[in-house]
């Protein structure tokens, strides 16, 4: 998070309050011991607390996607990737969750 605190920082200094900045950013890597959904959501409270202008939820890693896609949706549950996630997110920030 200090990484991410540290060029955001960066970012609004040089570009000033009315330049949208977004972040895209796991909602958990699926690894046991990994970046989990609870460092997600402290991730982005902090991140819009500091301003942040709107967040994209992913998942996964390279070597283990959340799920197998059709048309970005879950087969297994005929819904948008992440839904629960970001619905969890949206009563807890107050940016724009995609």
């Amino acid at each position: 998070m200090r990484f991410l605190t540290q060029i955001y920082r960066a970012m609004r200094d040089a570009l000033g309050d009315d330049f949208p900045i977004g972040l895209k950013l796991n909602s958990s890597d699926g690894v046991e011991g990994g970046f989990s959904e609870q460092d997600a959501l402290s991730v982005i409270e902090t991140m819009a607390a500091m301003g942040l202008d709107l967040v994209e939820i992913s998942g996964g890693t390279y070597t283990k996607p959340p799920v197998d896609v059709v048309d970005g949706v879950d087969p297994r549950r005929g819904t948008i990737f992440f839904l629960d996630f970001a619905r969890r997110l949206q009563g807890r920030v107050d940016i724009p969750v995609l």
